[in-house]
């Protein structure tokens, strides 16, 4: 049988931008969604308006 070796793991998600914080809300039944605020959707025709509640996600370059 392979040996498979699994170094790191990442997530981003609405509950956060790293897999022991997604983890943790998870486990605590948080949500990562949360209403827009009216000025932000105006009259869009979506029956649910929302985003992420942990805008902790920072953009870095991918490194190969």
């Amino acid at each position: 049988m392979p040996i498979i070796v699994v170094p790191r793991m990442g997530a981003v998600s609405p509950l956060g931008a790293n897999v022991g914080i997604s983890w943790s809300r998870l486990l605590a039944d948080q949500s990562g969604i949360r209403r827009l605020p009216g000025d932000i959707v105006g009259d869009l025709p979506f029956a649910r308006k929302s985003q992420t509640a942990y805008p902790t996600f920072t953009r870095r370059p991918i490194l190969a």
